[in-house]
């Protein structure tokens, strides 16, 4: 802008302290000149209706070419983003990103990341007040302590979706209790076994002390063993959450798609899946409630770390699974024990004993469906509508057209 104008007073002051800096003379390339030369008008009136009043306030006059082409729309197909947002919009998001200022609410999280420097202060836009920006609900994982006298804290949360917008993924860096640069991963990434990354949010608040290591326009850290530490430890932790994020997105799909006879992620007994992830969830520090007034068999609450169950695990195990094909319910069997790899299924009476050696059924994505396909053939074979000859040279084909699945 071409001046700032900025208006100070304290509590317990009846001065009105008025500055306005010409901004644009320090941005003038045409001439060389002390900035100390520049002249800066201040004006002090005594306001005995200030006496209670803390407040500074800064206009902008005159905005640059920066501001009004800041608040002009952006063309961008990344709808998730704050750029597809009303330019307005957009900058309020940024300044509850990165100002010292307070969440709205005080959830446990909240208090957790209460400020123990007295640093902060209240932000209002059009008289509208500011606060911080959320996190996600369920914590993953939170920390206080200290490195090489360094006192700092974090919390990773994540609510088991895609966090929205973009830039909210990650974890916030604050420094005093202001925002430092963007949002980071400490290098993480997802094209490196972290598919989930994405689902994390959250912040790491670092004492005062660690001012000195900060560049010059705050934005990022000088590299140092200190700073290199901290992060090193932060990243090591975010990694765990995300490897944490990532088992118990797994296992619940799993269950859940195992209800979804077509889309199982491997050929494998219901029963089986069901059990095998929630014990996998048991060994990851969620607790196994039985309760019998519950509709679903198993239902999950990620926030508590929990698994319902309408039934022991005992009793889950032993369920019989059925499949209806052409009309008719038959139970399912999953063997290991087929010599011959190459022998898809069996029928007997009115039970199917699937061979999960078979090659196609291997498959993640489909193995269920050529599962389906293949039992319609072996009971039409058994009907006579088709000879085995017929069918088990179907077989073959189905191995051959599809191998690029095996």
């Amino acid at each position: 802008c071409d001046e700032l104008e900025i208006s100070t007073t304290s509590e317990n002051s009846t001065e009105l302290i008025t500055t306005i800096i010409p901004a644009k003379e320090y941005m003038d390339t045409g001439k060389e000149l002390n900035v100390s030369d520049i002249p800066i008008v201040v004006k002090i009136v005594d306001k005995k209706t200030e006496l209670k009043s803390h407040y500074t306030i800064m206009r902008l006059i005159n905005p640059s070419y920066l501001v009004k082409n800041y608040f002009n729309e952006i063309e961008t197909k990344k709808r998730d983003s704050i750029y597809a947002w009303n330019p307005f919009k957009r900058f309020i998001w940024e300044l509850e990103e990165d100002l010292p200022i307070k969440y709205e609410t005080k959830g446990k999280n909240e208090h957790f990341l209460d400020y123990d420097e007295p640093i902060g202060m209240n932000v209002f836009v059009n008289d509208k007040e500011l606060f911080r920006n959320k996190l996600p609900n369920i914590v993953l994982e939170k920390y206080e302590g200290n490195l090489n006298n360094i006192k700092f804290k974090f919390t990773y949360n994540s609510n088991y979706e895609s966090i929205k917008p973009f830039e909210s993924r990650g974890i916030k860096v604050r420094v005093n209790n202001v925002g430092v640069g963007k949002r980071t991963d400490f290098g993480l990434k997802r094209d490196r076994g972290f598919s989930r990354l994405h689902w994390i949010s959250g912040e790491l608040q670092i004492e005062s002390k660690i001012k000195s290591f900060l560049s010059i326009n705050r934005d990022e850290f000088v590299s140092s063993p200190t700073v290199d530490e901290i992060i090193e430890f932060c990243a090591d932790h975010l990694r765990k959450a995300a490897y944490f994020v990532e088992s118990v997105a797994i296992a619940e799909k799993s269950i859940k798609n195992s209800f979804k006879e077509n889309i199982k992620d491997k050929v494998e007994s219901k029963n089986k899946i069901i059990s095998s992830n929630i014990k996998s969830l048991e060994k990851r520090g969620f607790e196994v409630i039985e309760d019998a007034s519950r509709n679903e068999l198993v239902s999950i609450d990620k926030e508590s770390r929990t698994v319902y169950v309408n039934r022991s695990l005992e009793k889950i195990e032993t369920i019989v699974e059925k499949i209806n094909i052409i009309n008719k319910n038959y139970s399912i069997i999953y063997s290991d024990n087929y010599e011959d790899e190459m022998v898809p299924c069996t029928l007997v009476n009115n039970e199917v004993i699937i061979n999960k050696k078979f090659p196609l059924f291997r498959s993640k994505t489909y193995g269920s469906v050529f599962k389906k396909m293949i039992l319609i053939l072996l009971i039409r074979s058994e009907g006579k509508f088709i000879d085995k000859s017929t069918y088990e040279k179907i077989i073959k084909d189905y191995i051959k057209e599809f191998k690029e699945f095996i």
